[in-house]
This record gives C-alpha cells, sequence and structure tokens, in this order.
C-alpha cells in the first residue's frame, strides 16, 4: 500500500535545500522526526528551526504523518494559510480552537491529570532538598514576554529548577515546541510525563515527538516510579528507552539526578539518538580506516588490494581511482587532526596543509577539489580556506567531481558528520557533532 503524497517536494532553508517525499519517506524515524520538529520550531519562531516551502506554490509547509499497516509514515502538509489553487493542497486544517475542543471533550484538565500533578508535588516534597513548588500556577518570566502555567514547578537546592508537564491527551506539535522554546530561553529543564503509554504498544504520534525531544527517553509516573520514589524520598520516573529498532525497552526506575540536562533543557537518562547515529557513523569508517593505514607510503603509486577489497565491502558504490583513494586518505587525517591524533595518511609531508598543497599539484587529485572544499568548510579546519589550501583548491574550479557523483556519495557515506546535510542538522541541534566536524 502506498501512502498518497501530499506534495512532491519541498525546499528547505540552510544546507538541507530540496527534499523529495520519496527522499522524505526514505529518511529513518528518528531524522523525519528532527526534521518535523525543527520544521515547527521555525513556525514558532525558534532560531535554529527549518523553514520548509511547498515547490509547486511556494507556501510553507509542515510534515504530517499517517498510520500505514501500523507503522508512522511521513508526509508533507501544507499550513491553512496555503494558496487553494496549488495542485498538491489537500483542504484546511481544524482550526486550534476546534481542534482542541475535539482534544479535551471541551474540559481543559482532566480529574486525572490533576491527580497525577498532585502526585509529582507530593513526592517532589519528600526531598530533603525541597525548596518551593507550585501546581497549575503562573511563572513569571525572566527572559521571556510572558510566563507560563507549568503543571508542576519546583525547585531543589543543588539541583535546580524543574518544570513537569503530564502529557494524557494529545498535545499538539505546536505546544510542545513553544513550551521547550520557552523553558529553554528561561533555563528551567522540562520534563514531559507521559499517561497511559506501555511497552509493546503502538505509540501515538504525540508521545513520539515527546520522546523525540527527549532523545528517545519516554517517562512515566505509574505504580512502580511511586514506589521507588516514596523508599528513596526523591521524585523518580519509570524511564522507558527506544531500541534499535525504535521499540520501548521495559522501564528501569530513574531520578533527577541521574539526567543529563542538555543545552535545549529537555533532560534524559540515556541518548538513543545522537550517541547511536555517531557510534553508526564511527563503525561504517574502521575497515576501510584500516586498509589504509597499511597503505604503505612506497607504495601510494596504486591502490592495493586491502583498499580495494574495504570499499568493495561498502553499501554504496564508485569506481576507484588513485586520486580518489587519496582524497578520503586526506578526509582521515583531517579527522585524526581533529581528534588531536595528528596521522598523515599520503605523502611525506608533514602537516595537513603541506600534505593538501603537495596534493593539488597532481591533476587528478585536483578532481576533487569541491568536496575538499566541503570537507574543510564543515571541519575544524575551515580557517585553512582562508589560506594557500583554499586559493590552490579553489584554482581547480573547472573539472570537477560534483554532489550528483558516485564518488561524492560514498565520501557522503563514510563522512556524514561532514558532508550530509540533514544529519549535520540533526546533530548540530543535539549538540553532537564531533569536535573535527565544529567550524571554527
Amino acid at each position: 500500500m502506498k501512502l498518497r503524497r501530499t506534495i512532491l517536494s519541498a525546499m528547505l532553508s540552510g544546507e538541507i535545500g530540496p527534499l523529495t517525499s520519496d527522499q522524505l519517506l526514505a529518511l529513518p524515524k528518528t531524522e523525519w522526526q528532527h526534521l518535523r520538529d525543527a520544521i515547527t520550531d521555525n513556525r514558532r519562531g525558534q532560531a535554529k528551526g527549518v523553514e520548509a516551502k511547498c515547490m509547486a506554490c511556494g507556501a510553507p509547509v509542515y510534515i504530517s504523518c499517517s498510520d500505514v499497516k501500523g507503522e508512522k509514515r511521513p508526509y508533507y502538509a501544507h499550513y491553512n494559510e496555503a494558496n487553494q489553487s496549488c495542485p498538491w493542497y489537500r483542504g484546511k486544517n481544524l482550526s486550534p480552537h476546534d481542534a482542541r475542543a475535539i482534544q479535551y471533550a471541551g474540559q481543559q484538565e482532566s480529574e486525572v491529570h490533576r491527580m497525577l500533578c498532585e502526585k509529582v508535588d507530593e513526592l517532589v516534597r519528600l526531598d530533603a532538598r525541597y525548596m518551593s513548588s507550585t501546581v497549575d500556577q503562573y511563572l513569571p518570566p525572566k527572559d521571556n514576554s510572558h510566563g507560563r502555567y507549568p503543571d508542576v514547578y519546583f525547585e531543589l537546592e543543588g539541583l535546580g529548577q524543574f518544570v513537569i508537564e503530564i502529557q494524557k491527551s494529545n498535545t499538539f506539535q505546536t505546544e510542545i515546541s513553544d513550551r521547550i522554546g520557552h523553558y529553554q530561553r528561561e533555563n528551567i529543564p522540562i520534563i514531559w510525563v507521559l499517561f497511559g503509554l506501555e511497552a509493546g504498544k503502538d505509540v501515538n504520534q504525540s508521545f513520539s515527538d515527546v520522546i523525540q525531544r527527549h532523545r528517545g527517553n519516554a517517562f512515566v509516573l505509574d505504580q512502580a516510579a511511586i514506589k521507588k520514589s516514596i523508599s528513596r524520598q526523591s521524585l523518580h520516573l519509570s524511564c522507558y528507552l527506544l531500541d534499535k529498532n525504535g521499540e520501548l525497552e521495559p522501564p528501569v526506575q530513574v531520578s533527577l539526578d541521574q539526567l543529563t540536562v542538555p543545552q535545549n533543557m529537555v533532560p534524559f537518562y540515556q541518548d538513543r539518538i545522537a550517541e547511536p547515529m555517531c557510534a553508526e557513523f564511527r563503525n561504517r569508517r574502521i575497515g576501510l580506516y584500516k586498509a589504509i593505514r597499511s597503505w604503505d607510503i612506497e607504495d601510494q603509486y596504486v591502490v592495493i588490494v586491502d583498499i580495494e577489497i574495504a570499499f568493495s565491502e561498502l553499501p554504496v558504490q564508485a569506481s576507484l581511482d588513485l586520486a580518489f583513494v587519496k582524497c578520503i586518505a586526506t578526509i582521515y587525517s583531517i579527522i585524526l587532526d581533529g581528534l588531536q591524533r595528528p596521522e598523515i595518511l599520503v605523502t611525506r609531508c608533514h602537516n595537513i596543509k603541506a600534505m593538501i598543497n603537495s596534493l593539488c599539484q597532481g591533476h587528478e587529485y585536483a578532481r576533487y577539489s569541491a568536496l575538499l572544499i566541503e570537507v574543510l568548510k564543515h571541519s575544524h579546519l575551515n580557517y585553512l580556506l582562508q589560506e594557500k589550501v583554499g586559493e590552490h583548491l579553489s584554482r581547480n574550479a573547472k573539472a570537477l567531481v560534483l554532489e550528483d557523483s558516485s564518488q561524492w556519495a560514498v565520501a557522503s557515506y563514510l563522512f556524514p558528520e561532514l558532508l550530509n546535510p540533514l544529519k549535520r542538522k540533526l546533530l548540530s541541534d543535539l549538540g553532537a557533532l564531533p569536535v573535527w566536524a565544529v567550524p571554527r
């Protein structure tokens, strides 16, 4: 069964550029989910957001999702102000007022929601570090034009302020974005506590949105968490973690002290999004690195068998030439320099600048200048583009291997932190780019 696509493609801001519906559908869930968050953040005025526009009419679009055989599948959808003559327009969405009326059945707070808020407050007060707390009371702003009414707000001596939001019914993506952006500016960690979540059960999209923001962590106040909180005299929550297949593992009970609070102020117990992604990227490079490292300087006039085998084992393939192998070796050397483990893998030069300058003299190697410029632009050595290295690379502006080539695809697979805009965006937003992929 094919999912009906709302638009053929969208133009995304920054370095991402056009992204077709097919490309969107092909993204891993953590990536399209993050892109969905970033587009909504942009809509809500967040600085790090991503703007998306329909390439048929130019109107703003967002990423919605639909259930296809029990699996969430993403698709583009227009906001209400779209030009209705657009061939991919599919009608107006519910107004926020009407949607909330359906969501809450005319009530802004249920009895269950209120009891959960009061239980959290009760458990927080057990802590010897307890200083203050409120339930559904106005919290004046420090760095915003207006305050908010957090479900539960509290402060613990030595640990600081926290906001707990109880998520019982479907919460709109815009509300999630607004609240997270607000408390990030206020420098207050916000924890979403989900009600009705169970391992092995289908997770609705609003819960998925919250779990994504918490780096693959789902926090619940259940009987096990309450029992642990009482015995330890401090608030504990049951934490479900996403496994590598996107399923929720059985929960563990965690305290606030065990959580990591990142820059966006959305805490997590274990990072199940950025850390596994970075580990997978490192692993895909190991075999080829070992083969190139065994390449003796005296043999670098020919591609040795070990290197050919290592390239052949990659899921992305391209025709090999000596210059391309040396280009890939150069990128490995750039990474090693950023890790403060300098190792010149090609040429007899003693440093990165001299190595690239030396290789640039070769006509065949010059074909990969655009690729190396892109690598350096996104690396810790970006300043080299303002020096002689940049001049030498820029001279070779013709007859270059470009982004749609198979060689570029291989390099992007090996070094996505430098060459894949979507993956760079996700890791950058999560503060998880490796040091060698952060320009100075």
